[in-house]
């Protein structure tokens, strides 16, 4: 049986509340990714101004691709992982 590896930094562990420091950082990350990807899907106008059907046909692409590109956005805190090698997105698409 291997030892599971440690996250250090200066060959000083890191500690309980830099450990979750981080975890809460992930999640407000997570938590952003997900309300971005979601506001893709929302008619209408949204927090960030006109209605992303508009935007995405201002910037060249068609309408519908807003739904892929927030499908997209959304997922990514579900498939991105830190520990295990990508364990987390393995689970995910399982």
């Amino acid at each position: 049986m291997t030892p599971t590896p440690t996250l250090t930094t200066s060959s000083t562990p890191i500690t309980t509340w830099q450990r979750r420091g981080l975890t809460g950082l992930c999640w407000l990350l997570a938590l952003s990714f997900i309300a971005g990807g979601l506001a893709k899907f929302a008619p209408g106008e949204t927090f960030a101004g006109a209605p992303y059907s508009e935007r995405f046909a201002d910037w060249g692409y068609p309408s519908w691709f807003r739904f892929l590109v927030g499908a997209a956005r959304s997922s990514v805190p579900c498939c991105s992982s830190s520990r295990g090698g990508g364990s987390r997105a393995r689970r995910c698409w399982a």
